[in-house]
């Protein structure tokens, strides 16, 4: 509940701050070099991701002591480590202001308790699909697009080396809210910049008893990525 009240926050804070630019926004604005629109050429990219702070909730079977290191009953919240992780996107325009894409990305995470007990670190995989609300604008001479991202997709979160064999293959979903900016050097080559939160939601089944467990991560994103647009 907690992240989605905060993911609520963000998107009504942002909502007027778009309003106003687009208010604001010349007629003449150019984007995508010498175009008197948007540039709606496709595009792929990557993109390195930091997740920072956040915490994980662990809701678990109370009739049985899971394995997870040191054991866990009910439930348990536990600070989060930095996650690291690498995307692989692509991205398509349909209006002027809005495109559509998805990407492939894979992460690795850990939380505190672990951490502490040198345990391994999980290792994740996001496939999302995702709808950009964008605003391009010229500034020094490069195109720069500010804006806002909606991701949503399944998440897939595999047990470190250190786990009881027992536990299966986490599966679950994923979203969040992240704002940003392209930064166009070139007629081609974009720089990423962006910041904002993201949840993940998986539930692990256990072998052999009638144990499960859910885990719920929410995390600050910062990522920087590259663009290349297709001509």
């Amino acid at each position: 509940m907690r992240h989605a009240l905060l993911l609520t926050g963000l998107a009504l804070l942002i909502t007027p701050a778009l309003a106003e630019a687009q208010a604001n926004r010349p007629r003449d604005v150019r984007a995508g070099y010498g175009r008197n629109d948007a540039d709606m050429r496709n595009r792929f990219g990557v993109k390195l991701m930091l997740g920072v702070g956040g915490e994980v909730e662990i809701d678990g079977n109370a009739n049985v002591n899971l394995p997870i290191v040191g054991g866990v009953r009910g439930n348990v919240d536990d600070d989060m480590e930095t996650s690291f992780g690498l995307a692989l996107l692509f991205e398509a325009p349909f209006h002027q202001y809005f495109t559509a894409g998805g990407w492939i990305a894979g992460r690795s995470w850990n939380h505190d308790a672990r951490d502490d007990r040198n345990v391994d670190r999980y290792a994740m995989m996001d496939l999302d699909g995702f709808i950009k609300v964008r605003i391009p604008v010229a500034a020094g001479g490069m195109d720069l697009e500010p804006y806002a991202l909606l991701p949503l997709g399944l998440s897939v979160n595999f047990p470190g080396d250190d786990d009881d064999d027992r536990v299966n293959t986490g599966f679950g979903w994923n979203s969040g809210l992240l704002l940003g900016a392209v930064l166009f050097v070139s007629d081609n080559i974009g720089l990423n910049l962006e910041v904002g939160y993201t949840v993940h939601n998986v539930t692990h089944e256990v072998d052999d008893t009638t144990a499960d467990f859910d885990l719920s991560i929410g995390q600050g994103a910062f990522n920087v990525g590259l663009l290349v647009a297709l001509d």
